[in-house]
């Protein structure tokens, strides 16, 4: 009976050892699995994302070698001709005035758009984009651009993954395709200038086939880039309806595009795409035990505050953050904070159009919290879904106000005079009075004389 304490506390002993032991091999295993851990991607978000792209687009040939091909040597052969065009503006100048002026890249790119309150039109300062029209006529690069137009499937090559390395390899495609999009705002100010109106509208029609192209690749990147394309034809549209008396059956035939053509693709669509974007990325920086290696946790030290809200911004409390990123497991908590976001933002754009007009979309944790922030999401404070949704929401409005426009300028065309109410376009042009998708009510419309740029009347 004496030994039995002793027995006791040996068995006791060697069952403290032996946990030690164990809670030593776990945490030299988690310090090697941090220190020489790689990040091993489990779930395949590619496939969707790639079969999400192919949902909205049409069946056929694929347009997108072609469609590559040529945007790309548009917009390298724009972009050359421009930046001689400009070097050589600078040293006329240099020379004329004994000193060279602040040129820029807009000096030749946007030579004086008159709009409708601005000096005569220069036709010289526009001699570069005439150039290259020509050149690209000749050559048949505008025939091949026609063509693309008129495909309807565009699916880009598959890859296995969703990295952020994808967006910067197809960022010189991006710059070249705004580049062709510049092009076609040239295209239609000198086409509307020489009256030149079935020209003009096949340009429009080109234009927004892009902004539908370039929309169906299912990223806010794309779709705001697609957003703002369509923004720039209805403007361009909307001056040289201004300056200029289109025939009633061009007014028409634009009517017809715009319609074809818009909305876009919903929101919706770019939010999940993004979704998937961001959901591949954060497994490919985390260890299969969900940790942050010290591999991956030098290149994302900056967007891991949201796995530690509250986080304190001095060093002493940001350097006990970063070694937590490291220590604890944050997959998963990246993971559910990035769904929510995503969750969120998705149930606010399928709201109607006049809501999301009146409202700003909240979130019920600040946008700063989300643990990536691979596709610049924010910026200098402001959220990229405020702005994507907000941008979206106002373009869709501006372009259902120029198909109004179109629709007084028929009517002009046709009686001599712009209608004296919207009331007159019905059964007319227009099957039902037109409602402003703003705020779900009638326009506000009304003559004007004397205008000093003008105009006729006010929409």
């Amino acid at each position: 009976m004496p030994d039995t304490p002793r027995k006791v506390r040996l068995i006791r002993r060697r069952i403290i050892w032996a946990a030690l032991a164990l809670l030593t091999l776990f945490l030299a295993w988690q310090a090697y699995d941090i220190l020489t851990g790689k990040p091993r991607p489990s779930v395949d978000y590619a496939t969707p994302f790639y079969d999400l792209v192919a949902s909205v687009q049409g069946e056929g040939e694929n347009g997108w070698d072609l469609y590559t091909q040529t945007v790309d040597h548009i917009g390298e052969t724009c972009s050359a001709a421009f930046m001689a065009a400009m070097e050589a503006h600078s040293e006329r100048a240099a020379s004329e005035d004994g000193e060279e002026p602040a040129a820029t890249f807009e000096n030749v790119y946007f030579p004086s758009f008159d709009d409708v309150n601005r000096g005569p039109f220069d036709r010289a300062a526009w001699q570069p984009h005439l150039q290259i029209i020509d050149s690209l006529q000749a050559e048949g690069s505008l025939e091949a651009l026609r063509r693309v137009c008129a495909m309807q499937r565009f699916a880009p090559p598959r890859d296995t993954s969703l990295t952020l390395e994808e967006i910067y390899r197809t960022g010189p495609q991006l710059s070249n395709f705004r580049t062709v999009c510049r092009l076609n705002a040239a295209r239609m100010r000198l086409s509307a200038h020489d009256g030149r109106w079935d020209e003009f509208a096949q340009v429009v029609d080109e234009s927004l086939a892009l902004a539908n192209i370039m929309s169906s690749q299912a990223t806010i990147l794309r779709q705001l880039i697609a957003v703002s394309l369509v923004a720039m034809v209805d403007r361009e549209l909307r001056c040289s309806l201004v300056e200029f008396d289109a025939p009633a059956s061009v007014c028409r035939q634009l009517r017809e595009i715009l319609e074809a053509r818009l909305p876009l693709p919903g929101v919706a669509l770019h939010l999940e795409g993004e979704r998937l974007y961001q959901l591949d990325g954060l497994q490919r920086i985390y260890t299969a035990s969900g940790r942050l290696p010290v591999s991956e946790w030098g290149k994302h030290r900056g967007d891991l505050s949201g796995l530690f809200p509250g986080r304190a911004s001095g060093e002493a409390e940001g350097a006990l953050a970063d070694a937590l990123a490291i220590a604890i497991p944050g997959h998963d908590r990246a993971i559910a904070l990035t769904n929510q976001v995503f969750d969120e933002v998705t149930e606010f754009a399928r709201r109607p159009l006049t809501e999301r007009i009146k409202t700003r979309c909240k979130l019920s944790i600040d946008v700063e919290q989300l643990p990536m922030n691979q596709v610049l999401l924010r910026e200098n404070g402001f959220s990229y879904f405020d702005r994507f949704i907000a941008n979206s929401a106002a373009t869709e409005c501006e372009t259902e106000a120029t198909i109004v426009m179109l629709a007084i300028e028929e009517y002009r065309a046709r009686h001599g005079r712009p209608p004296s109410s919207l009331n007159d376009l019905v059964s007319d042009i227009l099957e039902t009075a037109p409602l402003d998708p703003a705020n779900g009510q009638g326009y506000g419309y009304r003559l004007l004389t004397g205008d000093a740029v003008g105009r006729t009347y006010l929409l």
